[in-house]
């Protein structure tokens, strides 16, 4: 019987960030259409889910990520808000 090939962990993670380096560039090219496809949504799931300073947030792979970038963005204006006053 032959001898099955060994996993490479290393080389695995190697191909795995580099697949994704790949594909960034094109996420990042979408996320304007993807935002005005989602954006009514994506704030409404924010304002629902009462995002805000202290609170935490999970992204577990949804999609581009970029709801989760929202949340941060809304987190940091209301701090910088609070902290003009």
């Amino acid at each position: 019987m032959p001898e099955q090939p060994r996993f490479d962990a290393v080389k695995f993670k190697e191909t795995t960030r580099e697949q994704w380096q790949n594909a960034a560039e094109a996420w990042h090219r979408w996320i304007p259409v993807a935002r005005a496809w989602a954006g009514t949504a994506t704030e409404l799931m924010l304002e629902l889910a009462r995002v805000g300073p202290g609170g935490r947030v999970l992204d577990v792979a949804a999609g581009d990520g970029d709801q989760s970038l929202l949340a941060l963005a809304g987190v940091l204006a209301t701090h910088a808000e609070a902290n003009t006053r």
